[in-house]
């Protein structure tokens, strides 16, 4: 598509005792929020796992509103019984729920993923540094492969440094289509030198092709 402002997302990380709370709420806007009305929000709490000093997420909210209809999920995560109890709602009605034993190489989901990734939980982020993450996603888990590489290397993204983005680092991610309503699951995050995330390119989403996002303003 040719519109270059298709909608908004922002990202806000919110730190209460030893609980961090990260939300990723995304909208379309304009003539393209009047055709094709989305409004995706997604909401982990987290906390600091004592035996990895790694996060680990404690509850999870997730709501994607595709033009009147909506889909809200809400997940629990109980530790001492090492299970993960999760609702599914459609339209305001609950249509499943269930009760999923915690596999021991389960410890995230995707937003600890990403915060543990530029952490460098699972390893030092480099050019050639290539990871495995596996997330816990509905009733499965599901792995995502991330390599990491210099944009200059690319055949595109090298162009987005002229924004005054700084971009250092490309993250490649394969994840589940479903994640993200695409059709191959790939995903593009742009990093600064000390892994700020500042742009990202998400794959052959559905209905709309290849997203494009840069950032915009950042509040301390």
């Amino acid at each position: 598509w040719l519109f270059k402002k298709m909608g908004t997302a922002t990202l806000q990380c919110k730190k209460e005792h030893n609980h961090m709370t990260v939300t990723i709420d995304a909208a379309t806007t304009g003539l393209v929020d009047k055709m094709l009305h989305r409004h995706n929000t997604y909401r982990t709490t987290m906390v600091i796992d004592n035996d990895t000093n790694s996060l680990k997420p404690l509850d999870t909210y997730e709501k994607k509103i595709k033009g009147e209809k909506e889909r809200v999920k809400i997940t629990n995560y109980d530790y001492v019984n090492d299970v993960r109890r999760y609702k599914i709602w459609r339209n305001g009605t609950i249509r499943r729920e269930n009760e999923i034993k915690l596999e021991k190489k389960v410890k995230d989901d995707g937003i600890s993923a990403f915060y543990n990734l530029r952490n460098e939980m699972y390893g030092e982020v480099k050019e050639g540094a290539s990871f495995d993450i596996c997330t816990a996603y509905r009733d499965k888990s599901t792995d995502s492969k991330v390599f990491v590489r210099l944009p200059a290397k690319s055949d595109k993204l090298s162009k987005w440094d002229q924004g005054g983005l700084h971009v250092r680092f490309a993250a490649d991610i394969t994840m589940d289509p479903e994640i993200f309503d695409s059709e191959e699951g790939k995903l593009v995050i742009l990093f600064t030198e000390d892994l700020k995330p500042v742009g990202f390119i998400a794959r052959d989403v559905i209905g709309f092709g290849d997203l494009y996002g840069v950032l915009d303003e950042e509040v301390n």
